[in-house]
């Protein structure tokens, strides 16, 4: 992260508890957005200031890697303005092995609405030296990681509520991680089936 750092996160979510160098740090992404002007397209500025993306949680993560095709579903939203999904879709995308690892972890990791070890706490758009489009992610507790694209496009979908979808693996074809016990996705179901097709055989 390049403003929302994780020393301005821990400024608040620390020890230190101090909301004012975390207030400091978003006021100078927002003034380096105004400055940024017509070098990022006003849809992707719309996105960096789009509100109910913290605690936003991952829905799913596709990744054509011949392709180099990205999408990634989060739910968001509050009780003002109700939840909604945020569809992200990189095209050209690039992200290092160790955040590709980062994003599978935080993807598995989630359970359920009430049952996940990481929710957004903030991201942050940016235009590199070379002209690409940068997105970067700060997850609670303090983890993050970024994608690179040549474009960038998102929408918007609204949902009834924050209840998330159950399928077998949020990021299908994601590299392996290792995940603690607690947020290991659907071992009891996983268990019970077999009790079943035991119980059939007797």
């Amino acid at each position: 992260m390049k403003f929302l750092t994780l020393d301005a996160y821990n400024s608040e979510y620390g020890a230190c508890d101090d909301a004012r160098t975390l207030r400091a740090a978003h006021e100078d992404y927002f003034r380096y957005l105004d400055a940024l002007g017509d070098a990022l397209p006003t849809r992707l500025l719309e996105l960096a200031r789009l509100g109910g993306v913290d605690d936003g949680l991952v829905v799913a993560v596709r990744h054509d890697r011949r392709q180099a095709l990205l999408e990634i579903t989060l739910r968001c939203g509050n009780l003002q303005i109700g939840d909604y999904d945020l569809v992200l879709r990189y095209e050209g995308a690039e992200l290092s092995p160790a955040d590709e690892r980062t994003l599978a972890r935080i993807a598995r990791s989630t359970l359920d609405d009430s049952r996940h070890e990481s929710d957004l706490f903030n991201h942050e758009i940016d235009r590199t030296e070379d002209g690409r489009i940068e997105h970067r992610f700060l997850f609670h507790p303090g983890v993050w990681f970024a994608v690179r694209c040549d474009a960038l496009t998102w929408e918007k979908v609204d949902r009834p509520n924050r209840q998330l979808p159950q399928p077998a693996d949020r990021f299908p074809g994601g590299p392996a991680v290792m995940l603690k016990p607690q947020w290991r996705a659907h071992t009891p179901l996983v268990r019970s089936r077999k009790k079943v097709k035991r119980a059939r055989r007797s």
